[in-house]
C-alpha cells in the first residue's frame, strides 16, 4: 500500500480523482481517506501538531517572572497534537504504520512541506528515508495533477525547504514567547504585551500613520483651471506657473492666490491661444491580473466595505461550502497554463451564460491568453478563480454576500478573455500670451476588458480607471484656442488617509515602501512582504481582540493608547519590519544548504539572552526602557506603572485600566 497524505480535504480527493485516472481504477471513499486500487489518500486539516508550552519543558515556567527569562530550547523540541485533531491524527498514524511507500502531498511551499514531514516524525517515519517520496503540484487542474503524479521525487530532496519552515517556527515562538513576558512583565500591567515577529511591525504601521495624521500641518494652496475651445471642442487646462516663479513651495504648489489670479487676468484679455505641443499615443492595456486574497481583500473592502476577516470567510465559504472558486488563501495572481487548456473554456462558457455577463458574452474568446496565465509566476497556489461546478443555476443560488465576491472573482476571470483596452493618450500644452496650460486626456478606441471594470480602489491604483479620465479632442501644433473661462481653485494639503481592512492588508503585503534600507526593502518585496495570505486578516483581529486596535464605524483602523504603549515600549528592531527581511535571507540560505538551522536558532537565543540579561544586571535599563524595581521581583506581579520612559511616565503609554493576565 501507498499512502498519499494531503495537507486538507480538497486536495486529497483530487489526487484521488487523478490517480483514478492515471491507473484506469475505481475511486471510493472511506471515512477517513480515499482509496484507489490498494493505495490510500488520506489528508489533514492544515498543521496537526503544534509547539509545546514552556511549561512542558520545565514548571518553572508556568509562573510569568523575570528571573525564569530567557526560555530557551537546548533540548529537542517537542510537538503536542491539537486538542480537537487527535483523533484524525491517531487515524492517520495507523495508515502510516501499515504503507509500505508514504507521499507527502503537502502545498507546494514551506508550510505545505513542514506539516506533513511533522506529522511523519512524529509517527516515528524518518521523512527523508527512502520510503517517503514528494508529489510536488500547483494545481488543482486534472492534467497538472496526473503530470506531477508520474514524476514524484523523494522527499529528501526538499529537505531544505523543511529545515526553513521548522527554524521559521522555532524562531517564531522563542521571539513572541520570550519578547511577550519580557516587555509584559517590564510594563507592569495586568494585560499581555504581545509582541510578534508580524503583529508588532503591523501595529507600527497603524500607529506611525495615526500619529503622522494628528501632527499634520495643512497647507493652503491654489490651482488655475481655464477653459478653451478647440474646434474639435471644448477642454479644460491647468496654468503651469513658470520655473522660479515666486509664491510656489519645493513642490511647485501656488501657494499665493495672488499669482494665479494675476495669470487668469491676463488669459481672459488675450482671449485667444494656440496649442504650443500636442502629443498623441497609441497604447493598449492589459487587463488586471486575478485576485490573491490580500488583493480579493482589498478590493472588497473598497467596493463592499467589508473587513478583511469577512473577505476570508466569505472567499472560504465559496471554496469550501459551495465549491464555486479555488483556493483562497494564494499569494499569486498568476495561473497554470494546463488551467487554460483543460478547464478555463468550460469555466468560461459557465459565467457567460449568466445574465451579468451577456453583454460581453459575444466578446470572450477562450483562445485568448492574457499575460496572466504563466507557470513561472503560479507560487503555491494559483490565483483565485471559479471553478467548473460554478454553473449559472449554483451562481444564482449564492447568498448576498457570497454572491458579491464571487461576481468580482468572475469578473477578474473573463476580463482574461476580453480584448485588450486600446485608446489614444494625448497631451496638449497651450499658449495663451506669456503663460502655458497643460492638458491631458485620452480617446477611447476599444473599450476591451473595461466593459466589466470593477471601479475598486485596487484597480484604480493599478492605472488609471478609464471611466474618470478626461476626454481631449484631437489637435495639431499651432491649432487656435479661445479662452472661454477660468477659476482659481482653493486647496488644501490633505493628511494621509487612516488605515482601513483593506489598506492595512495592502500596506503589510507591501511594506518594502515603508523601509528606508534598500537592501531590506529588496528583501521585502521578494518575500511578498510581511505576514501570509492566510494570516493578515487574523493578526489585525488579532490586534483588536488585544485592545491594541480599535474600529472607528466598521472600516477604519486606529491605535489606541495601549497599542501606542505598546509600539513604544519595544525597541525599535522588534517593531520593524526589516526584522522579517533578516530571517528571510538566512531562512534562505537554510533551505538552499549554506546555513544550518542550529547556527541560526543559536545565535537567535544568544541575542534573546543577551537582551534579557541586560533587565536582570539591574542597570535599569533595556534598550532605553525604564524598569521599575519592583517589576524585577520573582512573582512579576506589580501593579504599579511607574514605568519611565523618556521622561513620560508609563502610565501616560499604557492606562490603568487593565484586565488580569
Amino acid at each position: 500500500m501507498a499512502l498519499y497524505i494531503a495537507e486538507k480535504p480538497s486536495l486529497a480527493e483530487g489526487i484521488a480523482k487523478a490517480l483514478a485516472v492515471l491507473r484506469k481504477q475505481r475511486v471510493k471513499r472511506d471515512s477517513d481517506c480515499w482509496v484507489v486500487g490498494e493505495d490510500k489518500v488520506a489528508w489533514l486539516f492544515g498543521h496537526m501538531f503544534e509547539l509545546a508550552e514552556p511549561a512542558v519543558y520545565d514548571e518553572k515556567y508556568k509562573k510569568w517572572n523575570i528571573e525564569s527569562l530567557p526560555i530557551l530550547v537546548n533540548s529537542k523540541w517537542k510537538r503536542v497534537p491539537h486538542e480537537d485533531k487527535k483523533k484524525h491524527v491517531d487515524s492517520v498514524r495507523r495508515m502510516i504504520r501499515e504503507a509500505k511507500e508514504i507521499v507527502n502531498c503537502g502545498d507546494a511551499g514551506r508550510e505545505g512541506q513542514l506539516l506533513v514531514d511533522e506529522l511523519l516524525e512524529e509517527c516515528g517515519v524518518d521523512p527523508f528515508g527512502p520510503k517517503v517520496r514528494r508529489l510536488w503540484v500547483r494545481s488543482m487542474a486534472e492534467a497538472d495533477m496526473i503530470a506531477a503524479l508520474r514524476s514524484l521525487e523523494p522527499n529528501a530532496a526538499k529537505k531544505g525547504i523543511f529545515l526553513a519552515a521548522w527554524t521559521r517556527q522555532r524562531a517564531d515562538w522563542l521571539h513572541g514567547l520570550n519578547y511577550t513576558r519580557l516587555y509584559t512583565l517590564l510594563s507592569g500591567s495586568k494585560t499581555v504585551i504581545s509582541v510578534g515577529r508580524v503583529q508588532t511591525p503591523t501595529l507600527k504601521l497603524v500607529v506611525d500613520r495615526d500619529r503622522e495624521r494628528e501632527n499634520f500641518v495643512p497647507k493652503d494652496h491654489f490651482r488655475l483651471r481655464v477653459r478653451f475651445r478647440h474646434r474639435n471642442g471644448e477642454f479644460e487646462a491647468v496654468w503651469i506657473p513658470p520655473e522660479g516663479s515666486p509664491g510656489l513651495d519645493e513642490e511647485g504648489r501656488i501657494l499665493d492666490r495672488g499669482i494665479a489670479e494675476r495669470a487668469l487676468t491676463e488669459a481672459r484679455r488675450s482671449g485667444n491661444g494656440r496649442v504650443v505641443e500636442w502629443k498623441e499615443e497609441r497604447k493598449t492595456e492589459k487587463p488586471p491580473l486575478p485576485f490573491s486574497l490580500s488583493a480579493l481583500q482589498s478590493a472588497c473592502a473598497s467596493a463592499f466595505r467589508m473587513t478583511a476577516k469577512e473577505v476570508l470567510e466569505t472567499a472560504q465559504s465559496l471554496y469550501e461550502t459551495y465549491k464555486v472558486t479555488t483556493y483562497p488563501r494564494t499569494d499569486s495572481r498568476h495561473l497554470p497554463l494546463a488551467l487554460w487548456r483543460d478547464e478555463a473554456p468550460q469555466i468560461l462558457r459557465n459565467i457567460l451564460d449568466c445574465s451579468e455577463f451577456k453583454t460581453c458574452s459575444d466578446k470572450a474568446e477562450p483562445s485568448r491568453k492574457s499575460p496572466a496565465w504563466d507557470d513561472t509566476k503560479v507560487s503555491d497556489h494559483h490565483a483565485i478563480v471559479p471553478t467548473r461546478e460554478a454553473t449559472p443555476e449554483r451562481i444564482a443560488s449564492l447568498p448576498p454576500r457570497e454572491a458579491q465576491v464571487f461576481s468580482l472573482i468572475a469578473k477578474s476571470f473573463v476580463m482574461q478573455f476580453l480584448p485588450d483596452h486600446v485608446f489614444l493618450a494625448r497631451k496638449a500644452v497651450v499658449g495663451v500670451g506669456s503663460q502655458r496650460f497643460s492638458a491631458t486626456g485620452r480617446s477611447v478606441l476599444e473599450a476591451g476588458w473595461t466593459i466589466l471594470k470593477r471601479g475598486t480602489e485596487e484597480s484604480q491604483e493599478e492605472g488609471e480607471d478609464a471611466s474618470t479620465v478626461k476626454t481631449l479632442p484631437e489637435m495639431a501644433n499651432g491649432d487656435p484656442v479661445q479662452v472661454l473661462d477660468g477659476v482659481v481653485d482653493s486647496l488644501k494639503t490633505e493628511p494621509p488617509p487612516a488605515y482601513t481592512d483593506g489598506t492595512l492588508i495592502r500596506a503589510m503585503a507591501k511594506v518594502h515602501v515603508h523601509v528606508k534600507d534598500s537592501e531590506l526593502k529588496k528583501r521585502l518585496r521578494e518575500t511578498d512582504g510581511i505576514g501570509t495570505e492566510a494570516t493578515r486578516a487574523e493578526i489585525i483581529e488579532t490586534l483588536l481582540k488585544r485592545g491594541f486596535l480599535k474600529r472607528q464605524g466598521k472600516m477604519t483602523l486606529l491605535s489606541t493608547e495601549l497599542g501606542r504603549g505598546v509600539v513604544d515600549a519595544v525597541p525599535n528592531d522588534l517593531s520593524d519590519p526589516g526584522l522579517t527581511a533578516l530571517w528571510e535571507g538566512q531562512l534562505r540560505r537554510i533551505e538552499e544548504g549554506g546555513l544550518s538551522d542550529q547556527d541560526f536558532l543559536r545565535a537567535l537565543q544568544a541575542s534573546i539572552a543577551k537582551r534579557v540579561q541586560a533587565a536582570k544586571a539591574g542597570n535599569g535599563t533595556v534598550m532605553g526602557v525604564r524598569i521599575p524595581s519592583d517589576v524585577q521581583s520573582r512573582d512579576g506581579n506589580s501593579s504599579k506603572n511607574s514605568f519611565g520612559r523618556s521622561g513620560k511616565s508609563f502610565g501616560k503609554a499604557f492606562p490603568g485600566k487593565f484586565k488580569r493576565r
